[in-house]
């Protein structure tokens, strides 16, 4: 059975790059928090992170770059994942023109990926 192939375009290409950053935000009982971060992808407009505070979808957050004291407004976009480091997440920074990290990113160019297959006994 063959399926559809949806295609996707990303708005910047991907780096795997790991950088300490600052997440900062205020967690599910209220209170603020600070909490160190790691990056494992950048992106122009985000980043895939490892950190230990537990994080929600759609919350907003603020990440600091300590590199060129940067400090942005973004959102968990999904929790992705446990490493050794605690919790995996995808943020999105709420700017979409920032240049947050000083780096070039390749260029976009889109990706096939195959449609969900339905199950067939």
């Amino acid at each position: 059975m063959t399926g559809t192939v949806q295609q996707r375009v990303r708005r910047s290409g991907r780096l795997m790059i790991n950088k300490s950053v600052q997440v900062s935000g205020v967690n599910v009982e209220g209170r603020d928090f600070a909490a160190p971060a790691s990056t494992l992808i950048l992106s122009k407009h985000g980043a895939l992170i490892s950190m230990k505070q537990g994080l929600v979808p759609e919350q907003e957050i603020g990440v600091f770059n300590p590199e060129n004291a940067k400090d942005e407004a973004a959102r968990v976009v999904a929790m992705l994942g446990k490493d050794q480091g605690g919790y995996l997440y995808g943020v999105e920074f709420e700017d979409a023109s920032v240049d947050f990290w000083n780096i070039s990113f390749p260029t976009v160019q889109a990706y096939a990926q195959p449609a969900a297959q339905p199950k067939v006994d």
